[in-house]
């Protein structure tokens, strides 16, 4: 058994999502299935950070280079077969890759497209301070971690973080003003910020979109109480399944089958 020593974003919300499936992957660390969106998802990530990282340093961004880092990333990804949504999260290994109705092939052109658009369209307004930043703060007792995709100063001196997405279709503005990640990355600073997600939409029509939102301290209050009272579930050793959540189910969750067979023993 694994012992519980730190708090993520992922952590949080798997928790909030389902404790039963939080035990499975973060207690137990058993096997589950990596899907083909999660490994293009993460390479996507990789090649963003690569050029962002590069214009941080002064150097000019080639795009043939930021292509072979994705080819790169894809490959090693389907190697390694890991588990995890974010830097510093269990890396469980995958019985399997799910690609769902995606062609593999197709889906690491438009990978790589997405990338080149981003490059292109919104690389160059951006003044990054910080790429994958690592965040570690003592939220009321509780050990927290994150990893901010960039940063960035706005003329106001206010903090810009910036989260990468990979989606089908845009985030609202109703669902970005209470997204969870970024009141956490909130509360990890200890200060307001200003929220962007910049998102690479995989429709039939391939396009990088923003949505802006903000975090002000009474966000930050609300994720510090929210954040205790995740940790006590946690530290109680209770973990019981949510069958009213969208993820129950045997298509959406790893761990269906064996919660089911748990249940009834």
């Amino acid at each position: 058994m694994s012992e519980i020593t730190r708090l993520s974003y992922t952590a949080i919300s798997t928790y909030l999502n389902c404790p039963r499936a939080f035990m499975y992957r973060y207690i137990k660390r058993e096997p589950t299935i990596l899907t083909g969106r999660l490994i293009a998802g993460r390479a996507y990530h990789h090649g963003v950070a690569f050029a962002l990282s590069t214009k941080k340093s002064g150097n000019t961004v080639n795009i043939d280079e930021v292509t072979d880092i994705v080819s790169g990333a894809w490959q090693s990804y389907l190697v390694d077969k890991l588990v995890y949504n974010e830097l510093g999260e269990p890396k469980i290994e995958a019985v399997d890759v799910d690609w769902g109705d995606d062609d593999p092939g197709k889906l690491k052109d438009s990978i790589i497209k997405l990338v080149k658009m981003y490059i292109k369209q919104i690389l160059p307004e951006l003044k990054p301070t910080a790429v994958e930043e690592k965040i570690k703060a003592d939220i009321d007792g509780v050990p927290c971690i994150g990893y901010i995709d960039v940063m960035s100063e706005l003329s106001d001196k206010t903090t810009l973080v910036i989260d990468h997405k990979l989606y089908k279709r845009s985030i609202s503005d109703v669902d970005a003003s209470k997204d969870l990640q970024m009141s956490i990355y909130a509360t990890l600073l200890g200060k307001p910020i200003v929220c962007a997600f910049h998102q690479a939409l995989l429709q039939k029509k391939l396009q990088v979109k923003k949505v802006l939102t903000e975090r002000n301290n009474d966000d930050i209050s609300w994720t510090t109480g929210l954040i205790k009272e995740v940790w006590k579930g946690i530290q109680s050793g209770i973990y019981p399944p949510n069958p009213t959540s969208w993820t129950c189910s045997e298509k959406s969750c790893s761990y269906f089958t064996t919660c089911r067979v748990l249940m009834e023993d």
